[in-house]
């Protein structure tokens, strides 16, 4: 069969041992490598592979640039709004044969630009999955949540059916109650100090169908997914005038902010894969998808009412081709096109005590048409050694009308080289270089708003795509048998960074001229069976970033906004076949991240939140879940900063301190294979 060939490799269709030793780059974890875990789903043993993280991908226009780090049988599901840990817990774990995890590339397989990719085989016998998950939430504050799902999946050979149906009540990861002081300056007296509740909450459905089918010598798949979605939050601030004498008439007063974002979403995708002969294999794909998000909030701050509403609606349609030529074990050629029509289309009004407020771009509708080919040649060059070079060339067209009318038209090339080195069956070395163009966000071009923290920008009809000429160095090394411990340095040159400038005396995205970026990731993952835990694995991902730009404001250097300095993951598992449970201790740093303004600095500090979980599977098919989410009640601080005009020229207007903590979460999941 041709689909032999969208797998990585000749030789992983061989039995393999729990572990086989790296093979052209491709390292293979066959299913008795996670005998005695308690795993229900692909997500689970993807989480276990040492030195492996999950990555859903970008949320980019076109197909190509948005995969995720994981493929199933050698293939991309032909959808981008099925997140990829969706499509991972739709198939249980006892259904995958082995995981394989290719390293720098292998040949035929498109690397999407990432050095590290995980490849799940599934198991080829004919079998018939369903279950139902019924899940619980009962936060710290005394309300429950309930969620649902139902999935179905029937695959024979090479043909197979899945869907699911999903119903959820997920709790905000920043809610809370905490206190707010307000200063005339950082440091000085105070001039309020306010008691601050936050709710929040998110609740919706979501329906995924699959097919897929031989036709006429090949495979062709067919993906239909639906979502509505709503998000609601509130804020109430009880405040006190330190102003005024105490008693005082007045010195008390409630300010308060809401908001609701409800989003609709359909998308329709199709791929026919089929072979010419002569090792050349044939992909085409078609997409097209369609939003719509309504969005209204208000706010009263000391008796002044302001009001936004805003409408959008989102479209993209997709067509691509690729075709992949495997000349050999050792040598593979990619090429192909992808054409894409995108369009937003906005209308938003803001008022502040029934007087309208004109924004800029606040009735837009922007389209772009965009084409991008693509040639990739991946060479084994002797066993330890393998090259993957290519390139890709965009070019695009911008239309906007409305507010704005105007044209833009871009071009650029792609070129990427990516370099692996296997002296060993325990070492790797990997050397990236690439240019990357970031895709501009179209809801930049409009206006938007986010009166519960205080912020309303406006949109900028002159943006550009942010580039970067990017070098990455990773070493990797197995260790302690089913360990592994890495590192990865990145250095990022980057033209037109996008931050925010003034646009008709309003805070916008902009480009704010040169950058640099530089990154250092490092990961660890051990085994614990030394230390008496037998079935026991640590995983630590850590992030560093240093960033610089000049400010358009006060042109002097500066991180770029948004860029957090460090940020960290933790787990600890361990498993106890023999009371058939697992448990897990999993820590996030959080993080601080700072953002610049025309007339604002802002800060934001996530403390770090502690998750407790327990597995319980009584029978192959049943599994309990009981999990302690944000465990130490973590706390979410913002120190922000106004000036009365340009931080440059102006004098500070008020130093705020704002701090949340948000209640701990406990949750009942219930798995019931049917």
């Amino acid at each position: 069969m041709f689909l032999a060939s969208l797998s990585t490799l000749a030789v992983l269709a061989a039995p393999v041992a729990a572990v086989s030793a790296p093979a052209g780059g491709v390292t293979v974890y066959d299913a008795s490598y996670f005998a005695g875990a308690q795993l229900s789903t692909a997500l689970d043993l993807l989480q276990r592979v040492p030195g492996f993280t999950v990555d859903t991908g970008d949320g980019v226009r076109g197909f190509g640039g948005a995969a995720g780090n994981v493929l199933i049988d050698g293939q991309r599901a032909t959808s981008k709004a099925d997140s990829l840990n969706d499509a991972l817990q739709r198939i249980p774990a006892a259904s995958v044969a082995r995981v394989e995890i290719i390293r720098g590339g292998a040949p035929g397989i498109d690397m999407q630009g990432r050095t590290v990719l995980a490849n799940l085989v599934l198991k080829s016998a004919p079998r018939t999955d369903a279950s139902i998950v019924a899940v619980g939430r009962f936060l710290g504050d005394g309300r429950a949540l309930g969620s649902g799902r139902f999935e179905l999946e029937r695959r024979d050979g090479q043909l197979s059916f899945t869907t699911s149906l999903i119903l959820y009540q997920y709790p905000p990861d920043d809610a809370g109650k905490g206190q707010a002081t307000l200063a005339a300056r950082p440091g000085g007296p105070l001039v309020s100090r306010s008691a601050v509740k936050v709710e929040a909450g998110d609740t919706g459905a979501s329906f995924r169908a699959g097919v897929q089918a031989p036709w006429r010598g090949g495979i062709g798949h067919v993906n239909l997914a639906l979502d509505y979605d709503t998000f609601r939050e509130n804020e109430d601030d009880r405040v006190t005038d330190l102003t005024q004498a105490v008693g005082a008439v007045g010195a008390v007063r409630t300010d308060s902010a809401n908001q609701q974002d409800r989003n609709r979403k359909g998308e329709l995708g199709a791929d026919y894969a089929f072979g010419l002969g002569h090792g050349v294999l044939v992909k085409l794909v078609a997409l097209q998808a369609l939003g719509t998000e309504s969005f209204g909030a208000r706010d009263v701050v000391q008796g002044s009412l302001g009001r936004y509403r805003q409408l959008t609606r989102t479209g993209e349609s997709i067509g691509r081709v690729e075709l992949n030529w495997k000349s050999s074990a050792t040598f593979s050629l990619e090429g192909g096109g992808e054409a894409v029509y995108n369009f937003l289309q906005s209308s938003s009004l803001y008022a502040q005590d029934g007087t309208p407020v004109p924004l800029p771009s606040a009735n837009i509708r922007v389209e772009e048409q965009r084409l991008e080919g693509f040639v990739v040649a991946s060479w084994r060059v002797r066993p330890s050694l393998q090259l993957e070079a290519g390139g890709r060339f965009e070019t695009s067209s911008l239309a906007q009308s409305g507010d704005s009318a105007q044209t833009a038209s871009f071009s650029y090339p792609k070129p990427r080289v990516a370099l692996t080195w296997t002296p060993n069956p325990v070492d790797q070395l990997r050397l990236a270089w690439e240019r990357v163009v970031g895709q501009l966000n179209f809801a930049d071009f409009a206006t938007s708003a986010n009166l519960v923290s205080g912020q309303v920008n406006g949109g900028n009809a002159n943006l550009e795509p942010q580039r970067e000429w990017r070098t990455e160095l990773a070493y990797e090394r197995k260790i302690l048998g089913k360990g592994s411990a890495g590192v990865t340095l990145r250095h990022a040159a980057i033209e037109q960074v996008l931050d925010v400038i003034p646009v008709q005396g309003v805070d916008a995205p902009g480009n704010i001229g040169n950058g640099v970026r530089d990154t250092a990731l490092a990961s660890l993952t051990l085994p614990l069976a030394g230390v008496g835990l037998p079935g026991g694995q640590f995983k630590g991902d850590l992030t560093w970033i240093r960033s610089q730009v000049t400010d358009p404001t006060t042109h002097t250097p500066r991180a770029i906004s948004g860029d957090r300095p460090f940020t960290g993951t933790f787990s600890l598992t361990n498993d106890a076949p023999r009371l058939k449970s697992s448990w897990e201790v999993d820590v996030n740093t959080g993080g601080r991240t700072p953002t610049w303004r025309i007339e604002e600095v802002r800060v934001t500090d996530v403390r770090p939140q502690v998750d407790l979980i327990w597995i319980y599977r009584p029978r192959p098919r049943q599994t309990l879940q009981l999990q302690l989410s944000n465990a130490f009640s973590r706390q979410r601080t913002r120190s922000r900063t106004d000036w009365t005009g340009p931080r440059n020229v102006s004098p500070v207007a008020f130093a705020e301190q704002f701090a949340v903590t948000g209640p701990p979460v406990a949750m009942i999941r219930f798995r019931q294979g049917l």
